[in-house]
């Protein structure tokens, strides 16, 4: 059987843009979801220098990290790629990161066991979700507090039907909304209702 998926294709290596993983020659590559984002904004940016601070606001909008947790999330994506040499993701001095090689993108057909068929060549930037066509949709981030004072973070987007989207792990209210990866999730759920999310206790923005 043969399930057709939207992909990015660095050197042997696919970037799933369905299930958001990598896969490689041998199979499902792991990854952490920080690392698939850093890879993926610089694979659709290929041949252009990312500065660690675009990378940084990319990844983590309206989030302090240091330039450790970026470092953390390359040196687990040349591990992943076995790119010890930097060959793939290459480092420019003083300015940031580099992919160089032939990237490609389409749709891979993955059979039962895993095997992938070439996809065929578009631009790069063609396959990452963007936003909804209501470019001007805001959501407005406010708190709670539970009754044994936890202060929980919630966010309201749209228009229409209520909607309440649960949170879950790894859950960030400004993050998900903002990045490349998953930002077309929130938004189109807003497009035609009222979205309601929330971060749960000790995730994103929540206590």
């Amino acid at each position: 059987m043969l399930i057709v998926q939207k992909s990015i294709r660095l050197e042997s290596f696919n970037l799933d843009l369905d299930r958001l993983c990598v896969r490689g020659p041998s199979g499902q590559i792991d990854m952490r979801p920080k690392s698939f984002d850093v890879l993926l904004y610089l694979v659709s940016n290929a041949g252009r220098v990312i500065g660690k601070d675009e990378l940084i606001k990319a990844v983590w909008p309206d989030v302090i990290v240091t330039d450790d947790s970026l470092t953390q999330c390359i040196s687990e994506i040349r591990h992943a790629l076995g790119d010890k040499d930097k060959r793939i993701i290459k480092t420019v001095a003083r300015r940031g990161y580099l992919v160089d090689g032939p990237v490609s993108t389409g749709e891979v057909a993955n059979d039962s066991c895993g095997s992938q068929v070439t996809p065929s060549d578009v631009s790069a930037l063609d396959l990452v979700p963007s936003n909804p066509p209501l470019s001007n949709l805001n959501q407005e981030i406010k708190y709670c507090r539970t009754p044994d004072g936890v202060r929980l973070a919630y966010a309201i987007a749209g228009s229409g039907p209520p909607l309440v989207k649960t949170g879950n792990w790894l859950h960030h209210l400004q993050y998900d909304w903002e990045s490349p990866v998953w930002r077309h999730v929130p938004r189109g759920l807003a497009e035609d209702h009222t979205l309601i999310r929330y971060d749960a206790r000790g995730n994103g923005m929540s206590d």
